[in-house]
């Protein structure tokens, strides 16, 4: 289950051939241009059963198959007819091997590891559930499996199990443990010994996850009404504070259980009311009902997204008792002159979004018509675009200036051309031509300014064979280099990237596992270790070790790392040679304590002291009030080096240090001297300001863009009080710095800064251009910036919390894009990354907001950076899994319905950002109102509706701060939600093409056990998979509405082990059928697999 896989996601056609020689097979073929000589074909044979266990990957190019490029991959099942080992791909010379030539040919293709292949192993019993299951790699075949286990519950440890429950009138109630036996449970022990548990109650549903350190619990329970809701998430830290207002995520519904409260931890609660078509209409958090202001939504007929922004009404429930209706206006009149009215009168609004949809009449309207920016369509135009979002207005919350911009798409419904006006009174136009199977070929971005030079960047796009970028040529008014050369090894992963033409390359080097193990170029080379090198071994994906050498420099610097039960960071040990031994200690980072929910309580820091001297520079204790700062303070001295990157007590208290707002951001900061931070209705800052004066000043877009900075250095003498921001006269501003933001093009006071690119930068001064290129590590940190001619002009080491050391501050400042290539910002002494969503202090390892993603990580502080993995983990809003369940009676759109088998499906997808959607529409108490659910049209129209709705968020959690596609989608389903996942899919797809986003974002669909198939068809261009037991007697069940078939157009697993039923569990053992590995989308549009 290799990345090529997914390069057959774009199928076109597929011939059926039978009874070829001696085996059957279904050949497909993914044509690459008009000619029909350049293609992608697919070979899946089947066994005499029907079952595949073999598959071909052939590219062809002119009718020539490239030397090395055929991959085979191999199926074995056991004597029972079960999944038993999945052989890695090998290289091959021909369309068939048989298995016995495979197999001893398949070490030779994998460093000669004698076990390429994954195995489950099972259980002597006809339950046939999975008991243990090895990866790929000898090493792990030595006692590192993934074990399970399947018990009850008891009434000891660790068996036991509070039972929750909530009373009529709201309240939790706790009604002790659970009688032994009632509970199934589920032992799962990771590779390296770490133990967890899932309790789930007799409708399935998960109520308790128990995480074992050591013999201590860390348990996160989930309670549900009578209905099925689920009221209330317990955190870990709930058993030690029985505090609901710190330590819970709270739910309250109304009579149609639709969620109309919802609180979490430490913060005050959002308020939702909808209009009697379930659409939500207002809601209002914390800080708005403060201002008594709400954020209200309105839809056209088709339920789409038309007009958001903010009002002051009184009157909001009155909103449930009626349908909420925005008609389209032919004038320039309605609210805010946007040509939209309201059905529903709203007080006092201001619109921050507005979007069109299927045409170009808007361009009627001010801020469009006169701009010849904005050209004018014809008739045959203007209907290619139907369906898709055409235009759009956005507003700047700080100051109320309005961005226009309009898409325009070609007769496949790809945008070929989109305009977009910038707050520097100029434009962003983009115009992309595409390759026959859409990737795209040349990306031409023309920017301008008022009173500024014109930019024009043209990338054009070579693609090899099986359409992985081999070239990227880069064009800058006019002048051309290439950027970057790639190349890729026999299993298509990337391994030579040659930086502006050859200047300097850098190679990657995988193990079995497709982990990344090294990378070596001339000016950085990096080695990663996991279950080899100097330090502890590990074999569950935590990084043991890690070396690297920098720019010029000669030393090897490297880090060995340990990690708890709960696979957090504990210490990382600073050494530097090979062995990682020398000058050990020196710039040393330790966790020496977390609470239950992952907050850092113990901090320490090493690094130097002065300019020769070393030692501790930070030891800090955190306390916490819930999940929120009370205090740091630090025993240790500040370092007197200048640069340093360490925490600044300033203020040495055991009061409290740190006050939040009621939507949980940071407001005041005693010890970095923060006055306040104010936030606009994004939960983004405003204003910053220090007592001293000093301030910043933010300006982003509705959409969540930043557009503008301008920091303010105050004179001597100012002083600003706690909890106050005060504007500074002018005679009080010493100098005023400010950053402005038109997409990748930077300006700093009004002059050209640089203009970003998909490899680093370009600086401009007096027409000759320099380019600067990024040397990036495992997690895209910019370790290393070279130029050109390859002259190293700055080195960056970080912490692994991501703070720097041995800091130049000759270099440091010649550009600010550094960990994870955000941008930090050290103006005044602030030292924050910006991560697009919220601010990152990695003096403290934690954010200063709550994390917008939250309720997806149920057991960790909303305030805890990457799981505190910070090596391992990079927070980029990625790597989504997107989980579609079925009937249900209560668990539906939740965790607890899986019953352990999404966590098992996001181990072997390597990923951790999921997301649950309730494809029964409501399960049980939806049918005892009506049937219509049992309608695969009308949840696959639901589900169209609310991937519509959410389809800007789904972006926005697989995209960058400056919103370019760094990851993939996957997509789970079960039941019924097969059908609901073929209309949000399309939602999606098409929200993708209006915004020319890579359809192969979304990897793949996976639909287990779909009820109804032969009602479905896989939505074109998104890679489909059915699996279903042919002895399921509901999604194989005529009188049910489900006769036993296939999704058209999807490729179709049947399992003929007579055990097997409906339910989801029953499909664990069929989760080597996912395409493994972690996934991220290249800025050209291509799927490169990480892990």
């Amino acid at each position: 289950m290799k990345y090529l896989y997914l390069l057959i996601a774009l199928s076109l056609s597929s011939i059926v051939i039978a009874q070829v020689g001696n085996q059957n097979y279904i050949c497909t073929r993914t044509m690459l241009n008009t000619s029909g000589k350049s293609y992608i074909e697919q070979i899946v044979y089947y066994d005499g059963l029907g079952r595949p266990f073999q598959t071909v990957h052939k590219p062809v190019e002119n009718d020539k198959v490239p030397a090395n490029s055929i991959l085979v991959t191999l199926q074995e099942y056991d004597d029972v007819g079960r999944a038993d080992k999945t052989w890695l791909p090998i290289v091959a010379s021909s369309d068939y091997l048989a298995p016995s030539s495979f197999k001893s040919a398949a070490p030779g293709n994998h460093d000669n590891d004698s076990r390429p292949y994954s195995q489950p192993i099972y259980e002597p019993s006809p339950l046939n559930r999975i008991v243990q299951q090895y990866d790929p790699g000898a090493a792990w075949y030595s006692g590192h499996p993934v074990a399970v286990e399947y018990l009850t519950n008891t009434s000891t440890p660790p068996l036991h199990c509070i039972n929750y429950s909530v009373n009529t009138s709201g309240t939790l109630v706790d009604n002790g443990n659970y009688a032994a036996t009632q509970l199934k449970v589920t032992k799962t022990t990771d590779e390296d010994g770490n133990v967890s548990y899932s309790f789930a109650d007799k409708l399935d549903r998960v109520i308790l996850i128990r995480r074992m350190e050591g013999n201590l619990t860390n348990d996160t329970y989930y309670v549900f009404d009578d209905y099925g809701n689920q009221c209330f998430v317990l955190q870990p830290m709930y058993q030690e504070n029985a505090n609901l207002a710190l330590y819970a995520f709270q739910y309250k519904y109304d009579g149609r259980n639709r969620c109309i409260e919802k609180k979490l931890p430490s913060v005050q609660a959002i308020t939702y009311v909808y209009d009697m078509a379930d659409n939500l209409i207002f809601s209002q958090d914390g800080n708005q009902r403060t201002t008594k202001q709400w954020t209200f939504y309105l839809y056209d007929k088709f339920r789409r997204l038309v007009v958001q922004g903010v009002c002051e009404n009184t009157n909001t429930d009155s909103a449930s008792s009626e349908v909420v209706s925005c008609i389209r206006l032919s004038t320039n009149s309605g609210l805010g002159n946007s040509g939209y009215s309201s059905s529903f009168t709203l007080t006092s609004a201001t619109l921050h979004m507005v979007n069109y949809y299927d045409g170009y009449d808007f361009l009627a309207l001010t801020g469009f018509v006169g701009d010849n920016h904005f050209p004018a369509v014809n008739a045959s135009v203007s209907a290619t675009s139907k369906g898709f979002l055409t235009g759009s207005v956005i507003t700047l919350i700080e100051n109320g200036a309005k961005l226009y911009s309009a898409n325009y798409y070609d007769n496949e419904g790809r945008v070929v051309k989109s305009v977009s006006s910038n707050h520097m009174g100029g434009y962003e136009t983009v115009s992309t031509t595409y390759t026959f199977t859409g990737k795209p070929l040349t990306v031409q971005h023309v920017h301008s300014a008022a009173g500024k030079d014109t930019q024009t960047e043209v990338y054009t796009y070579g693609y090899d064979h099986a359409e992985r970028v081999i070239k990227v040529q880069y064009s800058l008014n006019n002048k051309t280099v290439t950027m970057a050369d790639n190349t890729y090894d026999n299993f298509g992963r990337l391994h030579t990237k040659s930086l502006h033409g050859s200047g300097h390359m850098l190679t990657y080097t995988y193990n079995i596992r497709d982990w990344l193990i090294k990378i070596d170029g001339l000016k950085f080379t990096q080695n990663l270790y996991y279950n080899t090198g100097t330090s502890t071994a590990y074999y569950n994906g935590n990084i043991s070790s890690m070396t690297w050498v920098s720019g010029d420099e000669d030393v090897t610097r490297g880090y060995k790392f340990t990690y708890d039960n709960l696979n957090r960071m504990k210490n990382a040990a600073y050494g530097e040679s090979s062995t990682i031994s020398a000058n050990a200690g020196r710039f040393s980072e330790n966790v020496t304590g977390y609470d239950k929910n992952g907050n850092i309580r113990y901090l320490q820091r090493y690094g130097k002291t002065s300019s020769t001297i070393y030692g501790m520079i930070d030891n800090l204790t955190i306390v916490y009030d819930g999940n929120q700062l009370k205090y740091a303070n630090d025993a240790a001295t500040d370092p007197l080096y200048s640069g340093a990157f360490n925490f600044v007590d300033g203020s040495n208290s055991t009061g409290i240090e740190y006050k939040y707002d009621a939507n949980g951001n940071l407001e005041q900061d005693y010890d970095k001297k923060i006055s306040k931070v104010q936030y606009n209705s994004l939960n983004l800052p405003s204003t910053l300001q220090f007592t001293n004066g000093n301030c910043a000043d933010y300006f982003y877009g509705a959409d969540g863009v930043k557009r503008r900075v301008v920091h303010k250095t105050a004179i001597a003498n100012v002083s600003v009080p706690m909890g106050q921001i005060v504007d500074l006269a002018d005679n009080q501003v010493s100098h005023t710095d400010k950053t402005d933001y038109c997409g990748n093009v930077i300006y700093e006071n009004e002059s050209l800064s640089k203009i970003l690119t998909e490899e680093g930068y370009v600086t401009v001064s007096g027409g000759v251009h320099t380019y600067h290129y990024y040397l990036k590590d495992h997690q895209e940190n910019n370790r290393v910036v070279i130029n050109q001619t390859g002259t190293v002009e700055q080195i960056n080491h970080y912490y692994p919390f991501g703070g720097l050391f041995e800091v130049n501050t000759a270099t440091s400042g010649i550009q600010s894009y550094k960990y994870n290539g955000k941008e930090l910002d050290r103006m005044h002494g602030l030292d924050w990354y910006d991560y697009g969503a919220r601010m990152y202090d990695a003096t403290l390892g934690r954010w200063h907001v709550v994390d917008p993603m939250g309720e997806k990580y149920y057991s960790t502080s909303p305030y805890t950076y990457c799981l505190n993995s910070p090596v391992n983990a990079v927070d980029k809003q990625g790597k989504l899994v997107l989980f579609i369940n079925g009937f249900h009676n209560g668990s539906g759109g939740t965790s607890k319905y899986w019953g352990g088998f999404d966590i098992m499906a996001m181990k072997i997808l390597n990923d951790d950002k999921f997301l649950y959607k309730d494809g029964a529409l409501g399960g049980f108490k939806a049918l005892k109102e009506d049937n219509k659910i049992l309608n695969a049209n009308y949840r696959k129209d639901y589900g169209y509706k609310e991937g519509k709705m959410d389809a800007m968020k789904i972006v926005n959690m697989i995209s960058d701060e400056r919103g370019n596609i760094k990851e993939t989608i996957k997509i789970l389903t079960h039941s019924m939600g097969a059908a609901y996942a073929k209309g949000y899919i399309q939602a999606l797809k098409e929200y993708f093409v209006e915004n020319n986003i890579p359809l192969n974002s979304i990897a793949f669909e996976m639909d287990f056990a779909p009820f109804q198939p032969t009602k479905q068809t896989a939505v074109e261009g998104v890679a489909t998979y059915q699996v279903t037991n042919t002895n399921d007697m509901i999604a194989n069940n005529r009188l049910l509405g489900s006769p036993s078939g296939s999704i058209k157009g999807a490729t179709v697993y049947f399992n003929n082990d007579e055990h097997k039923g409906h339910s989801i569990t029953d499909f664990i053992d069929q989760l080597w059928r996912l395409p493994t590995g972690t996934y991220r989308v290249d800025e050209k549009g291509n799927i490169i697999r990480e892990k």
